[in-house]
Protein backbone atom coordinates (compact mmCIF):
# COMPACT_ATOMS: atom_id res chain seq x y z
CA UNK A 1 0.00 0.00 0.00
CA UNK A 2 1.95 3.35 -1.18
CA UNK A 3 1.39 6.34 1.32
CA UNK A 4 -0.47 9.08 1.01
CA UNK A 5 2.74 11.48 0.31
CA UNK A 6 3.39 9.60 -2.22
CA UNK A 7 0.20 9.68 -4.02
CA UNK A 8 0.53 13.24 -3.63
CA UNK A 9 3.47 13.84 -5.24
CA UNK A 10 2.29 11.42 -8.33
CA UNK A 11 -1.07 13.65 -8.76
CA UNK A 12 -0.29 18.09 -10.10
CA UNK A 13 -3.05 19.28 -7.71
CA UNK A 14 -1.03 17.58 -4.39
CA UNK A 15 2.16 18.72 -5.98
CA UNK A 16 1.22 21.91 -6.20
CA UNK A 17 -0.55 21.92 -2.59
CA UNK A 18 3.04 20.48 -1.39
CA UNK A 19 4.78 23.69 -2.81
CA UNK A 20 2.48 25.88 -1.46
CA UNK A 21 2.41 24.28 1.94
CA UNK A 22 6.49 24.27 2.06
CA UNK A 23 6.40 27.63 0.52
CA UNK A 24 4.30 28.65 3.46
CA UNK A 25 6.94 27.44 6.04
CA UNK A 26 9.47 29.52 4.41
CA UNK A 27 7.50 32.30 4.19
CA UNK A 28 7.08 31.53 7.81
CA UNK A 29 10.88 31.08 8.49
CA UNK A 30 11.60 34.59 6.53
CA UNK A 31 9.64 36.52 9.32
CA UNK A 32 10.83 34.82 12.42
CA UNK A 33 14.52 35.65 10.89
CA UNK A 34 13.77 39.14 9.98
CA UNK A 35 12.18 39.72 13.24
CA UNK A 36 15.31 38.29 15.00
CA UNK A 37 17.41 40.36 12.44
CA UNK A 38 15.46 43.26 14.04
CA UNK A 39 16.33 43.03 17.52
CA UNK A 40 19.59 44.40 16.68
CA UNK A 41 17.73 47.39 16.15
CA UNK A 42 16.44 47.58 19.82
CA UNK A 43 20.52 47.24 21.50
CA UNK A 44 22.96 44.68 21.52
CA UNK A 45 21.44 43.82 24.89
CA UNK A 46 18.39 42.71 23.16
CA UNK A 47 20.23 40.72 20.39
CA UNK A 48 21.93 38.89 22.77
CA UNK A 49 18.90 37.81 24.74
CA UNK A 50 17.42 36.61 21.63
CA UNK A 51 20.88 34.76 20.48
CA UNK A 52 20.75 33.31 23.67
CA UNK A 53 17.18 32.14 23.44
CA UNK A 54 18.07 30.65 20.27
CA UNK A 55 21.21 28.82 21.36
CA UNK A 56 19.34 27.58 24.76
CA UNK A 57 16.76 25.51 21.88
CA UNK A 58 19.93 23.14 21.82
CA UNK A 59 19.37 20.06 19.92
CA UNK A 60 15.67 21.26 18.84
CA UNK A 61 17.61 24.10 16.80
CA UNK A 62 19.43 21.79 14.56
CA UNK A 63 16.01 19.46 13.96
CA UNK A 64 14.36 22.77 12.83
CA UNK A 65 17.33 23.20 10.43
CA UNK A 66 16.53 20.08 8.80
CA UNK A 67 13.24 20.71 8.46
CA UNK A 68 14.35 23.92 6.45
CA UNK A 69 16.39 22.24 4.08
CA UNK A 70 13.85 19.12 4.04
CA UNK A 71 11.36 22.20 2.49
CA UNK A 72 13.69 24.33 0.68
CA UNK A 73 14.47 21.19 -1.47
CA UNK A 74 11.02 19.94 -2.17
CA UNK A 75 9.74 23.15 -2.39
CA UNK A 76 12.38 23.62 -5.55
CA UNK A 77 12.44 19.87 -6.50
CA UNK A 78 8.70 20.01 -6.78
CA UNK A 79 8.59 23.28 -8.46
CA UNK A 80 11.14 22.87 -10.92
CA UNK A 81 9.05 19.43 -11.91
CA UNK A 82 5.89 21.15 -12.36
CA UNK A 83 7.31 24.01 -14.53
CA UNK A 84 8.94 20.71 -16.56
CA UNK A 85 6.06 18.91 -16.87
CA UNK A 86 3.95 22.26 -17.77
CA UNK A 87 6.60 22.77 -20.27
CA UNK A 88 6.47 19.26 -22.05
CA UNK A 89 2.62 19.61 -22.44
CA UNK A 90 2.83 22.84 -24.10
CA UNK A 91 4.87 21.80 -26.87
CA UNK A 92 2.69 18.96 -27.70
CA UNK A 93 -0.01 20.78 -28.00
CA UNK A 94 1.77 23.53 -30.10
CA UNK A 95 1.15 22.37 -34.22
Amino acid sequence: MKSSLVNALKSQVGRKILTGVTGLGLIVFIIVHLAGNLTLFGGAEAFNRYTYNLESLGWILYILEGFLAVAFILHAAIGISIWRKRRLLEARTVV
